[in-house]
């Protein structure tokens, strides 16, 4: 087949996903990659993959240093716009080429792409998620409480509810404009059902046996934990844990 494939990732799981993906699909699939220059192209490059790596040009607006600050919401919302509008003409270069599919992967401003919405080509997406930053309660520790003052105004920012509503009314409607939903586990398809109504495959990503293996080396006395270093992650929760301990041990992030 040949296949048209849409992102707009940053790193990580999503765009490692996507390498693994495009390194088995390329042995009996033709592709063609369409991307943005705001997205990530170095890490898990799938460049060798592609027949063709093509990167649209975008220019973003700049967010606003102090006391303008509170003034990024909207450069924010202006910003998923914008990429949107992009999509629009990568979606007529996709039409344009005869593709048999379509498969599309998540934009980094508006998790599910606007491209979806302009494509007459059929289309697959692979969502991983909802926009959870938006649906899902935050953790008390996920970043350090605000003053009192500023915690009261983000409660009243509409500018704070624009960007917000921008983003989750783009992806339903983005979402629903999909020919076909995939989704990575059984979990993750009852939580797209939960959040779109809308029934998902499951298409599971699986482990490379070959590097995904015991190598036999002695065990040591600590506890790894994957991922990045960042408070939302809650590496913070296993340290107090093993903080805890009656013989703590060593952590490595």
């Amino acid at each position: 087949m040949r296949i048209a494939i849409f992102h707009n990732l940053p790193s990580g799981g999503g765009k490692r996903a996507l390498h693994e993906l495009m390194s088995r699909m390329t042995q009996t699939h033709e592709m063609d990659v369409f991307t943005l220059a705001c997205a990530e192209h170095d890490f898990c490059d799938v460049r060798p993959f592609a027949k063709q790596h093509i990167v649209q040009p975008i220019e973003l607006m700049p967010l606003l240093g102090r006391p303008w600050g509170r003034f990024n919401q909207l450069v924010y919302a202006a910003n998923v716009l914008r990429v949107g509008r992009q999509q629009r003409d990568i979606a007529a270069q996709i039409d344009a080429g005869g593709y048999d599919l379509a498969f599309i992967h998540h934009c980094r401003f508006a998790q599910a792409p606007a491209i979806l919405g302009y494509l007459r080509t059929p289309s697959v997406y692979l969502c991983h998620e909802p926009p959870r930053v938006i649906t899902e309660p935050q953790s008390y520790r996920a970043q350090p409480q605000p003053k009192l003052l500023r915690g009261w105004v983000d409660k009243i920012d509409p500018m704070i509810r624009i960007h917000y509503n921008t983003v989750l009314k783009l992806d339903h409607r983005n979402t629903r404009a999909a020919s076909l939903l995939l989704a990575n586990s059984a979990y993750s398809r009852e939580s797209l059902y939960h959040y779109y109504r809308l029934f998902a495959q499951v298409c599971y990503l699986g482990v490379d046996a070959e590097k995904f293996r015991p190598l036999g080396l002695p065990k040591e006395d600590y506890v790894l934990s994957v991922g990045a270093s960042r408070q939302p992650k809650g590496h913070d929760a296993g340290h107090s844990r093993l903080g805890a301990r009656s013989t703590p041990r060593a952590a490595r992030y």
